[in-house]
């Protein structure tokens, strides 16, 4: 018996330690895994996740070193995918990814060497008091005399001293009559999922009646013609828009050469594609769109990187009586770079990159939903410089509220020697349709800019008779020289 009990006493301890160490194996093999892992992650993210974690938390708090625009040799900095943890709270939303993914890269430096102003100095102290007094009339409307008045129209604050999103969008249109004036010739370079697909170029004009003598401008805001001057097959296709103070639509008219017959158009269609481009007429200028058929809210201020055409005030010179010529824009832009570049297979991101520099500034982002529901958007967000208060960027939602169009301007002031007045003018637009996966760039070449009609500027090629016909004119110029509301 005793010999069966110690025969018997090692199995039975066998038995029990071949269960101790099962149990042991199932607590312990998970915590040795956890352990192993711990240590070798601690061996290795430091150098590369954990890393860069750090270095992008710390970048927010981190004093960002641009060079300066010396005079001279201009060397910028170049902001990649490599240094997007470092810029990304200078980077806006609409750009972050693009940068971070390497589809273009920002040439960035501190500042440029102009001051961002519309006026001088003395006349922004004498004309401060007189921008806090004026209010919008109804429904955001402007008084018709502001239509004479040089921009900024208002101080873009309301009574309380915040921003005011209404009175910054009409300062925005008001920065383009400083002459009353004025003719552009653009070209288009149209992309196709990546690659260049054609040229097209354009000559626009626009004219605000009220601010010249002897024009009845009665609730016309502006009018305003776009051409097609090639290829030739389309030579002569225009359209020609007349803008309302109010809620009344625009009244659009499309020449077509080849049947010699206009026709007109809903006031929405101001936001339809151009011949199946990326390009509408409200992209011209970023953002030309109607104030009163927006709800305009006011989203953030912050301090981003934005795209100029130069550091340097650009140079108009003395044309015809009334008038100043630009011709260009300067030696980092231009449609002749532009043409080239395309047609050697550069990507339009790389053009606009190669052509504009970006600095840091202050603006201010706007999100419009519009009242019109027979528009194709659904609401946009607009990047403004908060100081010069003019339009820097734009993106599209449609009404599905999907991302529908990007389009970004790089911005340009131009003044002649003879005349104080500053023009605002974007030597090169970039228009992204991320639905289609096209890409458009819009160059300008040269301008024109008077106090009125002249031999560049015809009063006889904005006129309605001559572009629609005289039975179809007279019921639009009756409304366009009615008398003023307000």
């Amino acid at each position: 018996m005793v010999a069966a009990y110690r025969v018997g006493l090692p199995r039975q301890f066998s038995m029990r330690r071949g269960r101790s160490l099962a149990i042991i194996r199932k607590i312990f093999t998970p915590l040795l895994g956890f352990l192993w892992c711990v240590v070798f992650f601690s061996a290795v993210l430091p150098t590369s996740v954990l890393a860069q974690s750090s270095e992008e938390k710390g970048s927010k708090d981190q004093q960002l070193a641009l060079p300066s625009a010396a005079v001279g040799e201009i060397s910028a900095l170049t902001v990649g995918s490599s240094q997007v943890a470092q810029f990304r709270r200078l980077l806006l939303p609409e750009l972050f990814p693009l940068v971070r993914a390497g589809v273009i890269e920002l040439e960035a430096l501190a500042r440029t060497r102009y001051d961002w102003k519309l006026r001088s100095g003395a006349e922004d102290a004498a004309a401060a008091a007189a921008l806090q007094s004026r209010e919008l009339a109804a429904e955001g409307e402007i008084p018709p005399a502001y239509r004479q008045e040089q921009p900024p129209l208002f101080d873009g604050k309301d009574k309380s001293g915040a921003l005011n999103p209404t009175e910054i969008l009409w300062n925005a249109a008001a920065a383009r009559w400083s002459f009353p004036a004025a003719t552009v010739s653009q070209t288009v370079s149209w992309y196709q999922q990546g690659k260049f697909h054609r040229e097209l170029k354009l000559q626009s004009l626009r004219v605000y009646p009220a601010k010249i003598p002897g024009i009845t401008a009665g609730i016309q805001l502006f009018r305003e013609r776009v051409q097609l001057q090639s290829p030739e097959v389309l030579r002569g296709l225009a359209f020609l828009t007349y803008r309302f103070l109010g809620v009344d639509e625009d009244i659009i008219w499309s020449y077509a050469p080849a049947i010699a017959k206009a026709r007109q158009l809903a006031g929405p269609s101001y936001a339809d594609s151009i011949l199946g481009t990326p390009l509408t007429l409200s992209d011209l200028d970023v953002w030309n769109g109607k104030h009163e058929v927006v709800e305009p809210s006011l989203q953030l201020t912050q301090e981003a990187l934005v795209p100029v055409a130069g550091v340097d005030l650009l140079t108009a010179t003395p044309g015809a009586p009334g008038c100043v010529d630009q011709q260009g824009m300067n030696t980092r832009a231009g449609s002749d770079l532009v043409s080239r570049w395309a047609t050697e297979g550069r990507s339009a991101w790389s053009i606009f990159s190669s052509l504009s520099y970006f600095v840091p500034r202050q603006v201010v982002r706007i999100e419009l939903e519009s009242r019109d529901p027979f528009s194709e958007y659904g609401r946009q967000v607009l990047t403004i410089d908060q100081e010069l208060q003019v339009p820097l960027m734009k993106l599209v939602y449609n009404r599905s509220g999907h991302p529908w169009k990007f389009v970004m301007g790089s911005l340009a002031l131009v003044q002649s020697s003879a005349d104080p007045r500053r023009i605002v003018r974007y030597p090169i637009i970039l228009v992204h349709d991320y639905l289609k996966d096209e890409t458009l760039l819009l160059s300008q070449s040269s301008g024109t800019f008077c106090d009125g009609f002249s031999a560049a500027i015809p009063e006889t090629a904005l006129d309605l008779r001559g572009f629609t016909g005289q039975a179809a004119a007279s019921t639009a110029e009756g409304k366009a020289n009615s008398a003023p509301r307000g």
